[in-house]
């Protein structure tokens, strides 16, 4: 019985898929396409990047900065393109960022020197937000009564392709003369083709906020008077966007240095990033079938990363390491998407806007916190230290938490007193 939940939940969400895509086909297409895309690269780095560390001779540090430097490319890139999209258009900034998508990568795939190789890093880091926050956010407009769905369907769509990733990095390596190098190349040609889908699609001109004004004005409305506490509810949520992505990339891109060198089973790694991805897909699926009880689900997900982590710290074998790296992915499923929904949900008159915030915040965390973890690494010399920050941030996630849940049961109560 229980084996037949995530088909079943596979074959409701595909159904979705269907009357999705019954009036705008191509659109979907390519944006979902796109997001595969940025699942397969961030599933193959985290398979590569420890080839790549020691093929140019590079520190725990110097090896993190990569991740550092992309994130960061990425969040200050989303921050300013979010806004002028929503003027010029979202279709012609995604086009363009497929283009320097596809520009870092064949940079990549050509680098001799790690000054190149960090330089094609920051071109894909620059798109990559790009990508990843305007894409959720078209299909969010052009798809406005269906937007929690379809951004944990983009979302499950990411999560496939960071499950290949890895293995598709590993037969790669082994297969093809230009080893790590030939991902790239393969990632560069997927990602224009994408945009020359997105180029034939049309966007309907009436989307977003257009398709949903009169709710949008009741709710502007409603929350007129509580402008400032719907900011501070924001602020939190992007807290915690901000420590679960210091969480999901900080275990993703340091999951193969910690089987090679702390549990010397470099050939489980891959097993260990695509089994934390699948499980985050098969989470995701079954969680966005939920009706209510979100906010307890995040929560609960978020105890469920410390408790993993604190086991991940301690734990005495390769074994039991891949089991909790694959129960991590189960936990994060539903928090990045719940997140982005929460906080859409409390400013729904400028959902692109908010979904850029966060987006932005998910960048920051994800260029700050794998950072502090190589830094730890490499000042103990052992890669422990670095699941010890994980452990770290994944209490302070669940604190943070848990304080927008106080914030809301206040508000909820104000309104009743009211």
């Amino acid at each position: 019985m229980y084996a037949k939940v995530p088909q079943l939940v596979f074959n409701n969400r595909m159904v979705m898929i269907m009357k999705l895509m019954k009036n705008q086909r191509l659109l979907p297409i390519a944006m979902l396409g796109y997001l595969f895309v940025l699942g397969l690269d961030t599933g193959g780095l985290q398979k590569i990047l420890l080839e790549i560390a020691e093929e140019y001779e590079l520190s725990y540090v110097k090896m993190s900065g990569l991740v550092t430097a992309k994130c960061t490319a990425n969040f200050i890139c989303i921050l300013i393109f979010g806004p002028v999209s929503d003027k010029v258009g979202k279709k012609r900034i995604l086009l363009g960022a497929a283009a320097v998508f596809a520009a870092g990568c064949l940079m990549a795939a050509g680098s001799s020197s790690f000054e190149m190789m960090a330089a094609a890093i920051v071109l894909i880091g620059m798109a990559f937000g790009v990508c990843e926050g305007l894409s959720s956010a078209l299909l969010a407009d052009v798809f406005p009564q269906k937007r929690e769905q379809i951004l944990t369907l983009s979302q499950g769509m990411y999560s496939c392709g960071a499950v290949l990733g890895p293995f598709l990095s590993s037969i790669f390596m082994k297969y093809t003369p230009g080893g790590w190098r030939t991902e790239f190349g393969v990632l560069a040609f997927l990602m224009v083709g994408m945009a020359g889908l997105l180029w034939t699609a049309k966007i309907p001109i009436t989307s977003g906020l257009k398709n949903t004004g009169e709710n949008n004005s009741a709710n502007s409305k409603d929350k007129g008077g509580n402008y400032k506490m719907t900011l501070a509810v924001v602020a939190v949520l992007f807290g915690a966007m901000l420590l679960y992505s210091g969480m999901e990339n900080g275990l993703g891109y340091f999951m193969d240095t910690i089987f090679d060198r702390g549990y010397g089973a470099a050939e489980l790694s891959a097993f260990a990033i695509s089994g934390m991805w699948l499980a985050m897909l098969i989470s995701r699926m079954i969680c966005a079938t939920a009706k209510n009880g979100q906010e307890r689900i995040v929560f609960s997900a978020l105890i469920a990363c410390t408790v993993i982590s604190a086991g991940l710290l301690h734990a005495e074998n390769e074994k039991i390491a891949l089991l909790l790296c694959i129960l991590a992915g189960a936990a994060f499923g539903p928090v990045w998407p719940m997140l982005i929904g929460f906080a859409m949900r409390e400013m729904p008159e400028c959902s692109g806007t908010v979904t850029s915030w966060m987006a932005a915040s998910s960048a920051i965390g994800a260029s700050v916190f794998p950072l502090f973890m190589g830094k730890a690494a490499d000042y103990w010399n052992n890669e422990k230290y670095a699941v010890g920050i994980f452990v770290m941030i994944s209490m302070a996630a669940a604190g943070m938490f848990g304080l927008y849940k106080m914030m809301i049961r206040r508000g909820m109560r104000d309104e009743r007193g009211a």
